[in-house]
C-alpha cells in the first residue's frame, strides 16, 4: 500500500509539472514551482515531436533575422561629441518582452540618446533576449541578483488567511502598494481566465505570489534607491515585477517612459507614466491636447479621420489588418440577411474585451472585473423587448493564437454566456466570433448603439454618431462623446432607455460625433510618432505580420522624423504632457 501511495503521489506530482509546460516561467518562479528550461522543453519536445521541427526553425528564422539587424545597426556612425557624465538610463527586459523593443532602443540609444549609458534589467533564463544584449554591448543586470533570498521580510502567509474573495484582494496592500490587485491581474491573466473565482487550490497560488512580490518590491526598492538611473525605458506596467518597478519610479521621482505599438507598424505611443496618470489608459489623449486641436479647422480635421479610418481597416498597415483576419465587406441588407436581423428594431453592438488581460489596470470600474461587466450585461439586455444585440469577440484571440493554444477552442465569452444565461442563447442575442466573416467597421455602421469599458470601438462608432456607454473610466473621461455610468444602477437604466428610446439623457449626435472626431485625430492621428532612424521590414521567411514577432525594425540614417521631437520629451523633467509626432499638430 504504501508503494501505491507513493506511485499515487508521483503521478500527481508528474501531472502538475505536465500542466506547468506551457506556463510563463516568471509567473511559476512567483508562485515558488519548480522550472528547469532543460527539463521543460525536454519534456515538450518528448510530448510533440514535431515541436522539434517548428523550434528548429523558429530559431533558424531568429538567427537569420538576427544578423540582419545586427549588420544594419552596425552602419551607425556614433556622434564624436558623445560624453558619459555617469548618466544612465535602464530598460526593462523581463520575460516576455518581444526582442523588437531592443531592436528600436538600441537605435535610439546610438542615435538619440548617446550621452547616457544603458543598462538592462533581464532575466538570467531570458537567454535569447540576454543574447541580443550581450552582442548589442548592453550591460545586463539580472533580477535574480537583485531579489535576494536572505534579507528578512515583514509579510507572512499567515497575514493572508483572511483574504477569501476578490474584493479581499484588491482592498489588500502591502505598505503602499496594490498587492492584491497586482497579484490578482497576474495569476488570472497567467491562467487565461477572466473569471475571478478565489478557490482553496488558487488561493495558494495567490497568497505565495504575494509573498514573493513583496520580497521582491523591498528588493527592488533598495536598488533603484541606490541607482542613478535618469530615466526608465519599460512597456508594461500594471503586472508581475514590471508593476513594482513602476511603483519604485514614482516614489523615487525617475522618469517612467513607456513604449507601446499602435496599428502603424512604423510608429508608436510613447507616455510619460506619472502617478496621477498611471491609471489613465495609454492610448488616450490629455485635455491639453484635446483643446489644441480643437482650435483646428474642424473640415481639415474630418478629412484627416475618415482617410485614418479607411486606413485602419485597409491593408495599408499589418498590426491593423490582424484585427480583421477572413472578414469581408457586406451591404447593409446582406448582413441583415446574413444575421437575420429584424430592420425595424435598433442593434446594439457589445465590444467584448480581452477578459483576463490587465483586468484592474485602468480606471475605475462599475463592476469588479471584465468577465462580470460581460455577463450582467448580458442579463440585463436579454431581458429587453425592442432591441437586438451583438457580441462582437475580441480579434486579438485569434491572431495570439489564444483561441487554440491557451482557450482550447472556446471563447472565454462562451463561458459568460453559459454561466450567466445558460444553455439557451435567448433570441434577441448573437455572437459574433471570427467564423463569421464581417468586417468590424460593417458591424459599427448597421448598429444604432455600441456597449463597452474602454474599448476602441466607442471612438469609431462615436464618429459615426452612433451612442455610446460605458461601464467605466480611464479612457474617454469629461469629452462628453460617451455616456460613462457611475454605478450599475445608471448603467442599467442606460440599457433600457437606449431599448425604450429614450435618448434623452445621452450626448446629442452632433455633439458625440465633433468631440469624438477630435478625439480620434489626437489619438490616431497625432499620437502615434513615427520612429526616427527606423525602418520597419516583415522578417526574412515570413509572408506576413500579425506581430511585433513578425518584423524587424531597421536601422535608416534618412529617417530623421522626431529625432528631436523624442529627444526633448524624454529629457524634459517638467513636461508631461502628450508626446505628438511633429507633422501632426
Amino acid at each position: 500500500m504504501e508503494i501505491v501511495s507513493i506511485y499515487i503521489k508521483l503521478m500527481n506530482e508528474f501531472r502538475k509539472l505536465l500542466n506547468n509546460l506551457d506556463k510563463d516561467p516568471a509567473i511559476l518562479k512567483l508562485q515558488n514551482k519548480f522550472y528547469n528550461f532543460y527539463i521543460f522543453n525536454f519534456l515538450k519536445l518528448i510530448l510533440n515531436p514535431l515541436k522539434v521541427v517548428r523550434y528548429l526553425l523558429q530559431k533558424l528564422i531568429f538567427f537569420v533575422n538576427f544578423y540582419i539587424y545586427f549588420q544594419s545597426q552596425k552602419k551607425i556612425q556614433l556622434s564624436k561629441n558623445q560624453k558619459n557624465n555617469n548618466n544612465f538610463f535602464i530598460i526593462i527586459c523581463l520575460q516576455g518582452l518581444p526582442y523588437q523593443y531592443i531592436q528600436i532602443w538600441n537605435i535610439l540609444k546610438k542615435k538619440i540618446f548617446y550621452d547616457y549609458e544603458f543598462h538592462a534589467l533581464s532575466n538570467k533564463k531570458n537567454y535569447l533576449i540576454n543574447l541580443y544584449l550581450k552582442i548589442l554591448k548592453i550591460k545586463i543586470l539580472y533580477i535574480e541578483d537583485i531579489v535576494k533570498n536572505d534579507q528578512k521580510y515583514d509579510l507572512k502567509i499567515s497575514d493572508l488567511k483572511n483574504l477569501l474573495t476578490e474584493q479581499d484582494y484588491l482592498n489588500f496592500f502591502y505598505k503602499d502598494l496594490e498587492i492584491g490587485k497586482i497579484a490578482l491581474g497576474t495569476y488570472f491573466r497567467s491562467e487565461i481566465s477572466g473569471e475571478i473565482l478565489i478557490s482553496t487550490e488558487n488561493k495558494k497560488n495567490i497568497d505565495q505570489m504575494i509573498i514573493s512580490l513583496s520580497k521582491n518590491y523591498s528588493c527592488i526598492k533598495n536598488f533603484f534607491k541606490n541607482s542613478s538611473y535618469r530615466a526608465i525605458f519599460i512597456t508594461e506596467i500594471f503586472i508581475e515585477e514590471y508593476a513594482l518597478i513602476a511603483k519604485t519610479a514614482f516614489d523615487y521621482n525617475i522618469k517612467l517612459i513607456r513604449f507601446n505599438f499602435t496599428a502603424k507598424d512604423d510608429s508608436m505611443i510613447i507616455n510619460k507614466v506619472t502617478l496621477n496618470n498611471y491609471r489613465k489608459h495609454h492610448a488616450s489623449i490629455t485635455h491639453n491636447t484635446f483643446n489644441r486641436i480643437e482650435e483646428k479647422n474642424f473640415d481639415l480635421i474630418n478629412k484627416i479621420v475618415i482617410k485614418n479610418f479607411e486606413d485602419r481597416y485597409s491593408d495599408k498597415w499589418s498590426l491593423s489588418r490582424r484585427n480583421q483576419l477572413l472578414a469581408s465587406s457586406y451591404s447593409k441588407n446582406e448582413i441583415y440577411k446574413k444575421l437575420n436581423i429584424n430592420p425595424n428594431k435598433k442593434i446594439g453592438v457589445i465590444f467584448s474585451h480581452i477578459l483576463y488581460d490587465l483586468i484592474y489596470a485602468y480606471g475605475s470600474d462599475v463592476h469588479n472585473n471584465y468577465f462580470n461587466w460581460l455577463g450582467y450585461t448580458m442579463q440585463i439586455v436579454s431581458k429587453l423587448n425592442n432591441t437586438q444585440w451583438l457580441l462582437k469577440v475580441h480579434p486579438s484571440n485569434v491572431w495570439r493564437n489564444e483561441l487554440h493554444n491557451q482557450l482550447q477552442g472556446n471563447y472565454e465569452e462562451e463561458r459568460v454566456l453559459k454561466k450567466f444565461l445558460g444553455e439557451i442563447m435567448p433570441s434577441n442575442i448573437q455572437l459574433i466570433s471570427h467564423k463569421i466573416d464581417i468586417l468590424p467597421y460593417e458591424l459599427m455602421k448597421i448598429a444604432d448603439a455600441c456597449i463597452t469599458i474602454r474599448g476602441t470601438a466607442a471612438i469609431e462608432m462615436a464618429t459615426m454618431g452612433k451612442i455610446i456607454i460605458s461601464a467605466g473610466t480611464g479612457r474617454f473621461d469629461d469629452f462628453n462623446f460617451v455616456n460613462i455610468a457611475k454605478d450599475s444602477i445608471e448603467y442599467e437604466k442606460m440599457l433600457k432607455n437606449f431599448d425604450d428610446g429614450d435618448l434623452s439623457q445621452f450626448y446629442s449626435a452632433e455633439q458625440t460625433v465633433k468631440n469624438s472626431k477630435i478625439f480620434y485625430y489626437g489619438l490616431f492621428h497625432c499620437k502615434p510618432i513615427k520612429l526616427p532612424f527606423i525602418n520597419v521590414k516583415i522578417q526574412k521567411f515570413k509572408k506576413k505580420a500579425l506581430s511585433l514577432d513578425d518584423f524587424n525594425y531597421l536601422y535608416d540614417k534618412d529617417n530623421l522624423s522626431n529625432f528631436e521631437n523624442l529627444k526633448n520629451y524624454v529629457l524634459d523633467d517638467k513636461y508631461n504632457d502628450d508626446l505628438l509626432d511633429e507633422d501632426s499638430i
